[in-house]
């Protein structure tokens, strides 16, 4: 049996939103870390694909930058880049796309 290469298609098209809490502060910077809720979304492969949002709990603005973000479980996401108001975040020499 031929394969379409649609199996393919859906499966990099599927993926899943991941909600939680952390901190932030300026890429390589020594200063405090700053509470956040984000929402992202990773796919089968678990690379990130999507940033929905990532905002302070305080409602307060995140300027654009580049910053270091850590999970509440500890987990670093490499470099994250707030840019005329839309994030993106480096993972693996790629960056993702804002949805």
């Amino acid at each position: 049996m031929k394969s379409s290469g649609s199996a393919k298609k859906q499966a990099v098209g599927r993926t899943r939103a991941f909600q939680g809490v952390g901190s932030l502060r300026g890429y390589g910077s020594e200063g405090d870390w700053i509470p956040i809720e984000f929402l992202i979304y990773f796919d089968s492969q678990n690379k990130i694909r999507n940033v929905a949002y990532i905002r302070r709990p305080d409602g307060a603005e995140i300027p654009d930058g580049q910053y270091e973000i850590v999970d509440e479980l500890g987990e670093h996401y490499r470099r994250w880049t707030k840019w005329k108001g839309n994030w993106k975040v480096k993972w693996r020499h790629r960056w993702s796309k804002h949805q």
